[in-house]
C-alpha cells in the first residue's frame, strides 16, 4: 500500500496519464496496456532515424578502398545473393584507382543508401512502445494528456513492467524482451550513421541483425529538450530481429495505484473509486493549493479512507 505521505516510495512507479474516456476505462478494467509505433506519436520528430548520409558514404568508401575484402569479407556474402554482383563488381577492380566518381563506386554507394532507407522504415514499422512519465504531479501533463486535469494517473511498479506477458492482436501469448528506460532529451538527434557502418557487413550477407537493442536504444529513447517537462520513460518491445513484423499488441499489467485529476467530474469519481476497490489499488486525489504562494499540485489519499 502506497500512502499519502510516502512520496519517496514514489521512485519504483511510473505513471502514465489518461482522459475519462469508453477505451481507456475497458483497458483499465482489463489491465491492458496498449502498445504504440511512432506514427502514432505526436511529436513529428521523435523517433525519427537520422543518419548523415555523407559521412557514412564516406565511411565505406575508405573502408572500401582500404581494404575491401576484411570489410565485407567477400567470400562469406551469399552467392545467389542481389548485393553479389556488386561487390564482385568492386573486388574485381583495383578499388584504390577507381575515381570516386566511377560508376561502380556509385552504384554502390546508392546500394548503401537504400538499404539504410529500408532499415530506417523496419525501425520505426516493428517499434512498438507504452509511454509513462516519473512526475505524477505535473500541472502541464495533467492539461495535455489527462483532458485538463478532468482525467486520471495510474502508476505502475517498474519491477512488474518489465516481467509482465505481452500479446499479440489476437491475444496469443508472445515472448518478446523489454527495454526499460529514461527518455534522452538534446537540441539535435544522435547520428545513426555508425549503427549502419557496423551492420552493413551483416546486410551484405544477407544475415538477420540480431544485436537489435542498440538501434531501439538510440532512435526510441531520444527526444528534442522542448519535451523535458514530460521526464518520460519508455517501455519497448524487442524483436530478435529488425527483419521480423513485431507483433506486439498489448501486455497484461495491474496499476498499484490511481490519481483522479483536479477537476474530474463527481460521477467520473465515483466510476474510478468503484474499479480501484474491484481492484483493492489504492486511490488519491489530486487538488490545487490555494493555500499557499507556489503553483503546486498536491495529493491525499480518498481510497481506503474517504470512500469506506
Amino acid at each position: 500500500m502506497v500512502s499519502d505521505n510516502s512520496v519517496g516510495s514514489m521512485k519504483d512507479f511510473l505513471f502514465r496519464y489518461r482522459a475519462f474516456k469508453p477505451y481507456n476505462i475497458q483497458a483499465l478494467a482489463e489491465g491492458k496496456l496498449f502498445f504504440s509505433t511512432p506514427s502514432e506519436f505526436n511529436d513529428p520528430f521523435d523517433s525519427v532515424v537520422y543518419v548523415d548520409q555523407q559521412k557514412l558514404y564516406g565511411s565505406i568508401e575508405y573502408a572500401l578502398r582500404a581494404n575491401l575484402d576484411s570489410y565485407l569479407d567477400i567470400k562469406h556474402i551469399n552467392p545467389k545473393g542481389k548485393a553479389l554482383k556488386k561487390v564482385l563488381a568492386l573486388s574485381d577492380k583495383s578499388v584504390f584507382d577507381l575515381p570516386q566518381s566511377s560508376e561502380l563506386i556509385q552504384g554502390f554507394m546508392e546500394h548503401v543508401h537504400n538499404t539504410s532507407n529500408k532499415f530506417k522504415q523496419q525501425i520505426n514499422a516493428n517499434s512498438k512502445v507504452v509511454c509513462f512519465s516519473e512526475d505524477y504531479l505535473s500541472p502541464l501533463m495533467w492539461a495535455h494528456y489527462a483532458d485538463n486535469h478532468k482525467g486520471f494517473a495510474l502508476g505502475y511498479a517498474k519491477s512488474n513492467l518489465l516481467t509482465a506477458p505481452i500479446y499479440n492482436e489476437i491475444g496469443e501469448k508472445i515472448g518478446n524482451k523489454m527495454i526499460l528506460d529514461r527518455v534522452n532529451y538534446a537540441k539535435t538527434t544522435p547520428d545513426s550513421g555508425q549503427l549502419f557502418y557496423d551492420i552493413f557487413p551483416e546486410i551484405m550477407k544477407e544475415k538477420a541483425i540480431h544485436d537489435t537493442s542498440k538501434f531501439y536504444k538510440q532512435v526510441l529513447y531520444n527526444k528534442t529538450s522542448e519535451w523535458c517537462y514530460v521526464k518520460e520513460w519508455r517501455l519497448c518491445s524487442v524483436q530478435d530481429t529488425l527483419e521480423t513484423n513485431n507483433p506486439a499488441r498489448y501486455m497484461l499489467v495491474e496499476p498499484c495505484m490511481m490519481f483522479l485529476g483536479a477537476k474530474m467530474p463527481s460521477q467520473n469519481r465515483e466510476t474510478m473509486v468503484k474499479i480501484a476497490r474491484e481492484k483493492e489499488m489504492p486511490v488519491f486525489e489530486v487538488w490545487a493549493n490555494d493555500k499557499e504562494a507556489e503553483f503546486k499540485l498536491n495529493f491525499c489519499l480518498i481510497y481506503p479512507k474517504q470512500y469506506d
